[in-house]
């Protein structure tokens, strides 16, 4: 009705249990059509970034610092000497204009002068400890510089050259897969169940009895020339059955087996002095 209530959610195998606070708990109880509890959770020992926390505090101390030694600094600074007559902000084709004053004593005679503060600090330590704080972190982190900086020059790579680039990133992914694998297995299942008892009770004894294995792919882009390439090469080792099998143009290898074959004979039948006659 519009108010803020506390509230209770409780699984087992075979109920739900439903609770709200109203001064008393109500409590309703219905049927875990799932016959599972449907809750998946996983838990790691530390984020990723965190043996190379130290690294990124201290890289953004420095910008932090080198923002607000920019602030200060890149302005220029006019500095001036004795006399000066200086124009306006607003004068356009402006011009330093310094009064002529002769000493009395010896007649020698002199004038102002003006140069610009310039700050001569070279900042290369500066770049030098960003960019090494930048490879240690991403070394760190096991975590490739993909930034457009970084790829603009390496041209069009090779998918093993790519495969290489990123091998860090794949062995800590798949270490991370003996926390995370059993996790999405364990969701398959569930919703397995709900299948077999929910939405597809007639195939239940078929879903019961299939085992749904996960496959972690790669989110790098295939090298489909490079591929074909190298099944190019193993045809003359392997199988035509393993070959098209292989190959990333087959959708049914049973259907690709037959066609070729069928194109085969028809080539044969074509070259032969009796097919041409026909």
């Amino acid at each position: 009705d519009g108010r803020i209530c506390e509230c209770v959610k409780i699984y087992t195998k075979d109920t739900i249990y439903s609770g709200i606070m109203d001064g008393i708990w109500k409590v309703k109880r219905t049927k875990n059509r799932f016959g599972k509890i449907p809750v998946v959770y996983a838990e790691v020992d530390c984020p990723d970034w965190d043996d190379v926390a130290n690294l990124i505090d201290k890289k953004e101390m420095r910008l932090s610092r080198l923002s607000d030694t920019n602030d200060y600094f890149s302005e220029p600074i006019l500095k001036t000497y004795g006399l000066a007559n200086l124009p306006n902000k607003e004068t356009v084709g402006k011009e330093l204009n310094f009064g002529m004053e002769v000493d009395p004593d010896t007649g020698t005679s002199y004038h102002g002068d003006a140069d610009y503060l310039a700050w001569q600090q070279s900042c290369e330590s500066v770049t030098l400890e960003l960019n090494q704080l930048d490879d240690a972190i991403h070394s760190g982190a096991s975590s490739p510089d993909l930034s457009m900086s970084k790829l603009m020059g390496l041209g069009n790579l090779s998918g093993t050259s790519r495969r290489f680039m990123l091998i860090d990133a794949e062995i800590k992914a798949s270490e991370q897969m003996e926390i995370f694998g059993p996790v999405v297995q364990r969701t398959v299942a569930i919703i397995q169940a709900g299948m077999c008892n929910i939405t597809h009770t007639k195939f239940a004894s078929q879903l019961i009895d299939n085992y749904i294995e996960v496959e972690f792919g790669s989110i790098l882009p295939q090298d489909l020339a490079e591929e074909l390439k190298n099944l190019e090469t193993a045809a003359q080792f392997n199988s035509k059955e393993t070959i098209i099998k292989n190959s990333p143009y087959t959708d049914d290898v049973e259907q690709e087996l037959a066609r070729k074959k069928r194109d085969e004979q028809e080539d044969a039948n074509n070259r032969s002095m009796m097919g041409a006659t026909f």
